[in-house]
């Protein structure tokens, strides 16, 4: 059994760096954690996605119609990734007018939406570990 993490956004709005804070969460939780990456032409504001699949797995890649959660960095790259989708799929998903309403710069897109994903009670990874994983990264690029 496992639980399946769907990001998709376009190159640039840090769909990778999510997944990769959402594996070192799950790594920190002691849980098995699986992360594919497909990044087309990230460079040239084309689609990107990640796979984050937590628990036993057999391929790094979440089939057709079973996430269990979709983070949509953008809007139009949700509706190309539909398939993903199923009855109870949950989607995280706000317009950067609503993320504007709580900050005054999109840079931390990304992270806001994650903090939203781990609000709901079925979200398998500890909140401590995300916020702490968050940290990591967010000071890890700061000295960089």
């Amino acid at each position: 059994m496992s639980y399946n993490i769907f990001i998709c956004g376009i190159g640039g709005q840090g769909v990778i760096t999510l997944g990769k804070i959402i594996a070192e969460a799950t790594l920190k939780d002691g849980k098995n954690v699986t992360l594919g990456e497909n990044r087309g032409h990230a460079k040239r504001n084309d689609s990107v996605s990640c796979h984050i699949r937590i628990g036993k797995t057999y391929s790094p890649m979440i089939p057709k119609h079973d996430a269990d959660l979709i983070i949509a960095l953008n809007q139009e790259e949700l509706k190309r990734h539909k398939e993903m989708i199923n009855k109870n799929t949950k989607i995280i998903h706000k317009t950067k007018e609503e993320f504007l309403k709580t900050s005054d710069e999109l840079k931390n897109y990304n992270i806001f939406l994650l903090r939203e994903a781990i609000k709901g009670k079925d979200f398998p990874i500890s909140k401590e570990n995300i916020e702490e994983a968050i940290n990591e990264k967010i000071n890890k690029t700061r000295r960089e």
